[in-house]
């Protein structure tokens, strides 16, 4: 669930550059670092629990994140999703490499 939640904001993220809610990028990265956060604490035999400060700014990018799926052109949200399947590949790529050099 938790990795859903940060693919749907680093498409947000994306979004934000595009210049949807740019001026809300900051509030998206917050949600994004909430959502790095509870990942931390949760175990493999533990439940997801989000509450304080992480709830309301991951909320809040997630509200940020509807407006732009209801303002942004579909081709647009699908131009996002694709940047960020692209980024997070060569994120992959790099950590392949260092791990096998």
């Amino acid at each position: 669930m938790l990795t859903l939640l940060a693919q749907q904001l680093l498409i947000s993220e994306e979004l934000c550059v595009a210049g949807y809610e740019r001026a809300r990028l900051e509030s998206v990265r917050e949600g994004l670092a909430a959502l790095v956060r509870v990942d931390v604490r949760v175990t493999s035999n533990s439940h997801c629990i989000l509450a304080g400060a992480d709830y309301e700014v991951l909320r809040e990018a997630l509200v940020i994140y509807d407006v732009q799926l209801r303002t942004a052109r579909p081709a647009r949200v699908r131009d996002a999703q694709l940047a960020t399947v692209s980024r997070l590949q060569d994120r992959l790529h790099k950590h392949e490499q260092v791990v096998l050099s």
